[in-house]
């Protein structure tokens, strides 16, 4: 059985890869690395992760170290949570992977960590704001993705539906209403929220469910509506 760790913070998009643990049934250790407190800058975490960003999974003492690439191996193990290889809808679960980290990722980057674009303080509101305005298209990706549909890929729970769930809680911090605006995106995390493994990350995390408005420490908000 191989030794598996995961370096999380409660909320951060480390919550997708613990939802997946525990979806496996995997015998994993938890390690809490606080972002809000700068652990993630820490020389014992930085030795483990020299990129200093969250997630890691250390599998037998081997790092991986992006959250797509954790939850594609996770997801590839035994297949339950990966479609199968050579079809579409594998490729379609790498798409949203794929788009999840280079895109919507980064538009979030722009808004809590303005810092890595532009050293000068000054420009870094005009980032935030920036930011919030790439998110509302990139949100209404996903809600026209899930019109009609139970899962991202369709009926079936993959990898990918716990990476958005993250999101989706980050748009409440954020200032948007997402239960008004993204209604298919709504009743996909109300899925996930009963789902016993999703119950059990939440609470071992310390968490809300969904967080219940804007978050003060967003420095600029969404508008509401």
């Amino acid at each position: 059985m191989q030794a598996l760790k995961l370096y999380y913070s409660p909320g951060a998009c480390s919550l997708a890869a613990h939802i997946v643990l525990r979806e496996m049934n995997k015998t994993f250790e938890l390690e809490r690395v606080n972002l809000a407190c700068g652990e993630h800058l820490r020389p014992a975490y930085v030795k483990v992760n020299p990129r200093a960003r969250i997630p890691t999974l250390l599998v037998d003492s081997q790092p991986i170290r992006e959250l797509s690439a954790i939850l594609t191996w996770l997801g590839q193990l035994d297949g339950s949570l990966y479609p199968k290889a050579g079809t579409i809808d594998a490729a379609k679960c790498g798409e949203w992977l794929g788009w999840l980290t280079s895109t919507h990722h980064v538009t979030w980057a722009m808004i809590l960590r303005a810092e890595r674009f532009a050293l000068d303080e000054g420009q870094h509101q005009a980032l935030r704001h920036k930011g919030l305005q790439l998110l509302r298209p990139q949100f209404e990706e996903i809600e026209g993705a899930l019109e009609g549909r139970k899962f991202l890929l369709g009926n079936t729970y993959c990898v990918c539906d716990p990476n958005i769930f993250i999101f989706y809680r980050w748009g409440w911090r954020a200032g948007f209403n997402m239960s008004a605006l993204f209604p298919a995106w709504a009743a996909h995390s109300d899925r996930l929220l009963a789902r016993v493994a999703v119950a059990s990350v939440i609470e071992v995390e310390g968490i809300p469910a969904l967080p219940q408005g804007p978050d003060t420490g967003f420095a600029v908000h969404a508008p509401s509506v």
